[in-house]
């Protein structure tokens, strides 16, 4: 049976010039033409017509009334007390990922047959690999509410997520829990108050999930910043995080693990030596 599955992403018209372009053209030629991609681009961006490419348009009204809230507050885009910028507290540049994966998950309830659950990519994520069925296993493992890519001495890399919706699963209870920490103002109680410290302060208030750490026991060496790619997401997906996103290529030692895709052969200097 064919599992109905999402993936979610979002992006500036900015960002769709400067490397979402490249996560779409890359998806669309290497996903299952039955895993349906959920578009939310900040503003129209000519993305090509497909069957399993969805752009979801209009308001999504939690987002707009916390960005209306907070946007003119300095501490909350990241120049806190008129200090230097410090993205730990650009709490409106980090909230878009989790009200877009609410905005779906809440719209799932109105679709004829429910997704089974939601992967998240950010946007500046390339597919190099065929996706198979074995693959999205994987990536999407029904055995679990959530999979992410934890560090043990950091918070989550919030590249991709999993979450599972079925109604049994904690998925849904988790990112609502997230959302809430962001309309409720509760993210300025936090140490800090972007979307991957605020999963994992989320995480936690929501009893009984089976969660699955693909990288907690990463240790924090060379590539240990970059757990995406040195997890079994590697030999599919590279994650142009950071600087990348200009290059569009992986950089020097971000890469230790042993992955026999063509991507990371025509890349050999990603690979620590």
């Amino acid at each position: 049976m064919t599992r109905k599955l999402a993936v979610v992403t979002t992006f500036s018209a900015a960002g769709f010039d400067q490397y979402a372009h490249r996560m779409i053209d890359t998806w669309l030629k290497h996903w299952p033409s039955d895993v349906t991609l959920f578009v939310y681009p900040d503003q129209p961006v000519p993305l090509p017509e497909r069957p399993n490419l969805r752009v979801m348009a209009g308001a999504q009204p939690q987002k707009a009334k916390f960005i209306k809230r907070w946007k003119d507050k300095p501490e909350c885009t990241g120049t806190p007390g008129g200090k230097p910028y410090d993205y730990r507290f650009d709490a409106i540049k980090f909230c878009h990922k989790p009200f877009c994966l609410w905005d779906f998950a809440t719209r799932n309830d109105h679709l004829p047959q429910p997704y089974e659950g939601v992967i998240w990519l950010d946007a500046d994520t390339i597919t190099h690999r065929k996706v198979d069925q074995r693959a999205l296993l994987e990536i999407a493992p029904p055995q679990f509410d959530m999979q992410s890519l934890g560090r043990s001495y950091k918070y989550t890399e919030c590249g991709y997520l999993w979450f599972c919706l079925r109604p049994e699963s904690k998925g849904r209870a988790v990112l609502e829990e997230w959302v809430r920490l962001y309309t409720s103002g509760d993210f300025r109680k936090q140490r800090e108050w972007h979307d991957s410290y605020l999963f994992d302060m989320a995480r936690p208030k929501v009893a009984g999930g089976r969660m699955n750490n693909l990288t907690g026991h990463i240790p924090r060496r060379s590539g240990g910043g970059h757990p995406f790619v040195n997890c079994f997401l590697g030999e599919y997906m590279d994650h142009h995080k950071g600087p990348r996103k200009i290059t569009g290529k992986p950089r020097k030692n971000d890469l230790f693990a042993d992955h026999a895709a063509p991507y990371w052969k025509d890349h050999p200097h990603a690979k620590t030596k």
